[in-house]
This record gives structure tokens, sequence and C-alpha cells, in this order.
């Protein structure tokens, strides 16, 4: 693993004060000061965002949760457009970029990123562009290997000590001065060569930037890393997939599996300051199938490390001996609820039947024993890709809503010969918020294969003989914004997304995988993306119900943010914005469109007193919705 620390500046760095421009609105000339982040305490960074939106998820437990109140449900519908800019071309019309990280903002001042890691400065309350930092290809590389460019995705940037830090697509950690954009320090924190990269934010804690490293599907070896703010030397490493020696090593049928199991971070992790406890969910497994028995820690599972050590504290592991990708992929959310102890009398069975479509599965024979009166606990929130919300104690990692461990009933069960399949899964008590099986009117067409596509659920196996389609990526990589209010989290979607599945033999898939070269060992298609819908809903946490819904003719892709006024913030892929009222989920406000989707989280700051929504309009590299590279901001007359 490399860790090389750089000084020289190897990036073009331009100081423009620019006029901004976009949708007949154009950004005013404007003299503003940057004013440095100072090294921000463990209290400022638990606290939620006002003037100023200093994490990526607004606080370190990610709440994406502003206490400002100048836009209220009753005065939302007179927002504006008050400026808009183009960030240059930065990503606007590479098929393989996408716009999917938020801005911070400090004293009136915003920090993008856009995802060909290009990050610019804008004046928050016109959108004049201060600076901008471009990032210059590596140049050393092992034999036969080119970058391919900074084109991908960047979910954000953090702040502190009057520096940015923003992970890149070339696997480098990169410290930029606030007041100039210049090159602090960088650190190439992995090989590029073996397509490391970090497509997550990273977060700033205690004068460290704590990362999560992601390769996707192409076979090399996740981690979660920590960095002095100060010179970007290593200060730890926790691995995802052990080492021979380590806990859970055994836990692999491959034994050389540490060296491409994947275990990528896809999000930005979250920490409580008070008891110094850092969460990721983590990736799935390397190649997706095919794989000898075994439960393979620490993918597709919910991870607290000391954030001081890096020191595995627990695990909670979502979906045992995945197939399906189903991992946790976005960021969750810490919070103080009300729960019950309990006991499981009885796990019973999750029945599938894909003929009844959304609503095709269903728990049976459950039975469950509360033995106390509600009690305040601080709870660990995930949403996940299969539309199950896992709910932990921080303390422990022990679910706090029951989470029996079902057996799978599925009537294609025969097609599990040779996935080594686990009989059980945790599933948590509660409302499920996205399409358990695939509707009857999906994939209607044959496979690639010219044979009928098998419809089936969540946990339906595939094999090597034919396409079967599931459920997939439901619950994608989308923060969901919570309010303390009324103990809900909003949670953004594609729902009935559906691809179909056939699993490459072993002894083809074996020839093929090394680190840096991944093989998923799956045929894949997703059809016509026929019946795909969004949908936008408040799940309760203490609870675990859903509390409203709100379903969409286009899908849901930006994550959310929620303000004290009890507003909620969503994108949509026309390049709206609009604010919905968190208490009932009606629709008060949509803005006009852009050419562009809108794909990113909004925030909402204050400049010069007023207060503002913003959000990057630049699409996203999974569904191929429209580029751009617009940042769209609006404010009351």
């Amino acid at each position: 693993m490399l860790h090389r620390r750089f000084a020289a500046v190897v990036a073009t760095v331009v100081v423009v004060l620019s006029v901004g421009a976009g949708s007949g609105v154009a950004a005013a000339r404007h003299a503003v000061t940057i004013t440095p982040a100072p090294a921000f305490t463990a209290d400022q960074l638990a606290q939620n965002p006002g003037d100023s939106w200093i994490e990526p998820g607004g606080n370190l437990q990610d709440w994406r949760y502003s206490t400002l109140t100048q836009i209220t449900k009753a005065n939302v519908g007179s927002l504006q457009l008050a400026w808009s800019t183009h960030l240059d071309g930065s990503c606007a019309t590479n098929p393989s970029c996408g716009g999917e990280g938020n801005a911070v903002v400090y004293n009136g001042v915003q920090y993008i990123a856009t995802g060909a890691d290009a990050v610019f400065a804008l004046d928050g309350a016109t959108g004049a562009h201060i600076w901008k930092y471009v990032p210059t290809a590596p140049t050393s590389a092992v034999a036969g290997k080119t970058f391919r460019g900074f084109e991908g995705v960047n979910r954000g940037i953090a702040m502190g000590d009057g520096r940015l830090y923003v992970g890149q697509n070339d696997g480098r950690l990169v410290a930029l001065d606030m007041l100039t954009g210049g090159v602090v320090w960088q650190n190439q924190t992995a090989p590029w060569e073996q397509s490391y990269k970090i497509t997550a934010a990273p977060i700033y804690w205690n004068n460290e930037v704590i990362i999560g490293m992601s390769g996707g599907d192409s076979g090399n070896r996740d981690f979660v890393a920590a960095y002095d703010a100060t010179n970007g030397d290593l200060n730890w490493i926790w691995y995802v997939i052990p080492a021979p020696g380590d806990p859970g090593f055994n836990t692999w049928g491959y034994k050389n599996s540490y060296h491409w199991g994947g275990g990528a971070i896809f999000d930005t992790p979250i920490l409580d300051p008070k008891t110094g406890q850092v969460f990721v969910g983590t990736g799935n497994p390397e190649p997706w199938n095919t794989r000898p028995a075994g439960r393979e820690l620490y993918v597709d599972s919910i991870v607290s490390l000391n954030a001081a050590t890096g020191k595995l504290q627990w695990y909670y592991q979502t979906v045992y001996h995945d197939i399906w990708d189903d991992d946790i992929p976005g960021p969750g959310v810490v919070v103080t609820g009300k729960y019950r102890d309990y006991k499981i009398i009885k796990p019973g069975s999750w029945v599938d039947n894909p003929a009844q479509g959304w609503s095709g599965s269903h728990a049976v024979g459950v039975k469950v024993k509360y033995t106390s009166k509600p009690k305040t606990h601080r709870a660990v929130v995930y949403p996940s890709k299969q539309g199950f919300t896992f709910i932990l104690d921080e303390k422990t990692g022990k679910p706090l809503i029951p989470t029996p461990e079902m057996k799978i009933v599925d009537p294609n069960q025969a097609q599990a010969a040779g996935m080594n399949l686990s009989k059980v899964q945790p599933i948590p008590l509660g409302d499920y918020w996205a399409a358990q099986c695939v509707e009857p009117t999906q994939w209607t067409q044959v496979g690639p294969d010219n044979q009928p596509v098998v419809h089936g659920c969540n946990y339906t196996p595939y094999n090597t003989q034919q396409f079967v389609a599931v459920p997939h990526d439901e619950g994608e990589w989308m923060p969901a914004a919570y309010n303390p209010q009324n103990n809900t989290i909003n949670i953004c979607l594609i729902d009935n997304r559906a691809w179909a599945f056939q699993a490459i033999p072993f002894a083809t898939v074996q020839q093929a995988i090394h680190p840096g070269a991944g093989a998923t060992a799956v045929l894949s298609t997703h059809g016509n993306k026929i019946g795909y819908t969004g949908r936008l809903v408040a799940q309760n946490v203490q609870s675990n119900k859903t509390t409203w819904a709100k379903t969409w003719p286009d899908w849901c892709y930006s994550g959310t943010a929620t303000t004290a006024s009890g507003l909620v913030f969503v994108g949509h892929n026309d390049g709206s914005l609009e604010a919905y009222d968190g208490s009932t989920g009606n629709s008060l406000w949509r803005s006009g469109t852009f050419p562009a989707a809108a794909d990113a989280p909004p925030v909402t700051y204050t400049a010069n007193g007023k207060q503002y929504v913003s959000v990057l309009v630049a699409g996203n590299n999974h569904e191929n919705d429209p580029r751009g590279d617009i940042v769209a901001t609006y404010a009351l007359p």
C-alpha cells in the first residue's frame, strides 16, 4: 500500500472572481472576503448547521438539518432563483462523470467539487467565482496502466484549520488553502493503478481527515483511514477485508481474498464527537457470486471504529453471503431515541411471492417479546439498498428494532445451486419502503440469452443457467436527512429499479480476478428501465414505521435536507428543486427546470444575512441522467 506525501503543488489554481451565469440569472460581480475556517472543536462539529454548512453532512452525525428559519412553510412558495453559475464545463458532458456532491459553506462562501475533482470557491450571495483548483493527472504508472482521467463522482469535501480536504479519483487526498485553492499537501493514499479511488467526502475531526476508500467492483482491498490534517501523514488504517491472522479472516472461503475482496466505502463516514466513534457502511464482496460458503466479514456491514486509533469496536452485517450487490452505500445518521428491550422468541420466515410485485415479500411466524418500557439510546441508523432501515445501539451494535434472522422462503430456491447462500437473513421489523419484488409488468422482454427472464425478489437466487430479475440499488448512496422535531429520516430512492443477473462459472472468474482487475462474476442488464419510479419517504427512527411517502414519475437521486422550519428540500432529474412539508409530505414549492439533473443533496446557509438554498445540477453516472455543471441557488425576494 502506498502512502506518499508530497509538498509540491501539482495542480492548476486559478483565481478568477468572475461572473457566473445560467438560466437567465447572472451572478453579479462582487468582492467577497474569504475567512479561513478555524480548527473546529468537537462541539462545533456536532452542532447543526446554521449560517454556515461546515461538514459535508451538515454536522458529523450527518443530520443535514439546518437551524435556519427565514424560509418557512408559509413563504417557501415565494422562493426565486437568486443566481446560477456554470462550473467552467467541468464534467458537463462526460458520460463517466456525475455531480453527486453538495457544497460546504463558511462565512458566505461556497466550496464545491465536481465529478472531475475540480474545486470551486463561489460567493454564496452571487455565485461569483473566486478561485478554482484543477487536479493534474498522475505521471507515474506501472507498465500497461494509463490513468483514464478525472471522471467519476466526488461526493463532497471537508474543511478545517484553514484548509479544504478533497479526495480524488486517482486515490489522492489533497489539502487546499481556503484563501487561494493552492495545494498545501497531498497523499497518494493507495495506487490508482489498482483502481483505488476516493468518491466519498472526507470528514474533519480532531485535526484528522478521515476517508473511506472505494474501488467499486475493481478488485482491491478497501479501507477507512485517518490522516494528519496539518501534513497529510497517515495516523491509522483499518481494512474491510481481514488479512491472515486478523479476526474475521476465516470467514472467507477464498484465502487470498484480502488482495481483491472489495468492501468499498461509497459514501461519507459519520462520527459521534461525544464518544469518538466513527461509523461506515461497507460495500459488497468480490466476486459477486460463485464464492465458497462463508459470512465474509466485514463486507455488507455497518462498522464502528475508534476515531482516534482505527480499532474495530463492533460490526453488524446486514446481508449474509451477498450475491445481489446489496451493500450499505450511503451515509447513516447518529440520533437519540427511545427503544424497548426485547427477546426474539421465534425468528420466523421471510416469504417471497414474486407475482405480487412491490409488496411481494412479508414476514411469517415472527414472535417477539418486549421486556421493558422505552429507554433512551444513542442509535446508529442506516437505510439499505433493499428498502430496510437498520437501527443499532451505538455502544454495542445490537439492533434496537427487533431484527430476526429469518429463513428465506422463495419459489425459485432451486436456482441457488452452487451459490452457497445463507439460509437466513437479518430483516428489521417495521415498514419497508422500496419494492421487494419485481413488478409483473417489468421484464416482459427476453433476456440477453433470448430466454424468458425469471421474476424474483430481494433474496431470489440466480445461477449460471438463466437470467433472474431482482430489485437492485433502490436505496442507493443518496443521503437521508434527519429531522429531530419528528424523529424521521427523509429517504430519497429509485423505486422498482430492477436488474437481471446470471452468474459466470467459477472457473472463468478465477482466471480473471486479480488486484486492480476485479471480476464481478455476473452477467447483468437493466433492460429498458420499465417501471422505474422515484419515492420520497419519511421513516420514523424510533418505530421504524413510514410516516408518509410520495411516489414520483421520475426517480429520486439527490438526497435530502431538512430545516427547523419543518421543510424538506430534494432535487429532481429535470433539474428542479422541490420543498415539502416535513410533517405531512405535501409539496409546497417547486422551482423551474434546468437541462441537467439535480442529483446532489441540497444545502442551505446565509450570506449577508439572507438564507439561500443551493444544489448542484449536474446529473449522475449511474442512471445516465442529463449532465451539466450548474449550481442553482434560491432565496426569497
